[in-house]
C-alpha cells in the first residue's frame, strides 16, 4: 500500500450538477409555484427529479481513483469497481473518449483489458473527471513505465 495514490474527482462537475437544478427549479418549478398551478402529482414528479439529480452528485463525488504500482482501480460509494491490472491490458490509447469528441467528455484513456475468460473488456477514464495529473499516472502503470 506504500505506492498507492488516491484522486478524487475534480468539484467542476459539481457545478455542472447545480446549474442543472438551476434550469429545472426555473424553468419547471418556479413559474407554476407563482401561478398556483402546482398539482400533488408535480410535486411528486419535481420531488423524484431532484432527489435524482441529488443521488448522481453525491454517486460521482463519493467515488475515487486509486493507482497503485502495477493496477489502477475505480471504486464507486466505497464498493471497489474496475480493476485493471498492467500485465492484462490489450490496448491503451490517449484521447477523445467519445468518437468526435461529444457530450462534453473531452479526452482521457481508453483501456481494452483481457479477461480470464478470454473475452476484452473495455474501460475508460476521463481527464475531465478525475484530472490530467490522475490520468498521466494511470497511463504510465498501466504502460508498465
Amino acid at each position: 500500500m506504500e505506492n498507492v495514490k488516491v484522486y478524487r474527482p475534480k468539484k467542476t462537475y459539481l457545478w455542472a450538477v447545480f446549474g442543472v437544478f438551476l434550469i429545472v427549479f426555473f424553468g419547471l418549478t418556479l413559474p407554476r409555484l407563482l401561478d398556483g398551478s402546482l398539482e400533488i402529482r408535480h410535486i411528486q414528479a419535481l420531488g423524484g427529479f431532484y432527489l435524482i439529480i441529488l443521488i448522481f452528485t453525491l454517486a460521482f463525488f463519493l467515488s475515487k481513483l486509486e493507482v497503485g504500482k502495477d493496477y489502477v482501480r475505480a471504486h464507486l460509494l466505497g464498493f471497489p469497481g474496475n480493476y485493471i491490472r498492467a500485465s492484462e491490458v490489450i490496448v491503451l490509447e490517449y484521447g477523445n473518449l467519445m468518437r468526435f469528441g461529444g457530450l462534453g467528455y473531452g479526452k482521457g484513456i481508453k483501456i481494452w483489458v483481457q479477461t480470464r475468460s478470454g473475452g476484452k473488456k473495455y474501460s475508460d477514464i476521463g481527464e475531465n473527471f478525475y484530472g490530467k495529473e490522475a490520468i498521466a499516472h494511470a497511463r504510465r502503470v498501466l504502460e508498465g513505465k
